[in-house]
């Protein structure tokens, strides 16, 4: 009485296979349940459970006979993935602080951030060129693989380049012309003797 595999990724199947000798019945037990032939074989189907336990109890002319087996699901890699920032400007640092479980392998992606990576770490980037960056890490391990992403805006801080009035001395009454220009800004409210 055997399984094709001891460990199995969450989600994934078995197969049972049995053969016996000089028995009439066998019953099966545990996390299968029914009458089964003397000898055969049976997939498990999809597992999800941490441990699956598998009994045969065959009995023949001579007394009863016993087998077990169990298939252990392994867990899939835990990663976290974390920015110091999510909002810098070109030319600043970013730190990227990284850390997983039930991994054996971890390698970076999305182009800013990319190539193998050890299963915990921190690493700082300095990103010239502006625009909405993914940072992404995937971590593979014995129970399957687990991927994160975080998102990093990268983008010049809104910039008031001038502001006037004109004319800036007038009389009770009077108006003026307020006028400014802006960069990098997607909207301005005005505050104080104007809103």
């Amino acid at each position: 009485f055997d399984t094709s595999a001891k460990e199995v990724a969450s989600g994934k199947s078995a197969t049972l296979k049995w053969s016996t000798t000089d028995v009439t019945a066998c019953m099966s037990s545990g996390d299968w349940s029914g009458p089964r032939g003397q000898s055969g074989s049976f997939p498990t189907g999809p597992l999800t459970q941490e441990t699956n336990l598998y009994e045969l109890d065959c009995e023949g002319p001579n007394g009863e006979v016993s087998a077990s087996v169990s298939v252990k699901v392994l867990p899939p890699p835990t990663v976290t993935l974390e920015l110091s920032d999510t909002l810098i400007e070109p030319g600043e640092s970013v730190t990227i602080e990284w850390s997983s479980e039930d991994a054996e392998t971890c390698r970076a992606g999305g182009g800013t951030w990319s190539g193998d990576k050890s299963l915990s770490g921190t690493e700082t980037l300095t990103i010239a060129s502006p625009g909405k960056k993914t940072i992404t890490l995937n971590c593979i391990g014995p129970g399957g693989s687990k991927s994160v992403t975080r998102e990093l805006g990268v983008f010049k801080a809104p910039d008031i380049t001038s502001f006037i009035g004109d004319p800036l001395r007038l009389q009770v009454g009077q108006k003026t012309a307020l006028s400014w220009t802006s960069t990098s800004a997607k909207s301005c409210v005005a505050s104080g003797a104007w809103t």
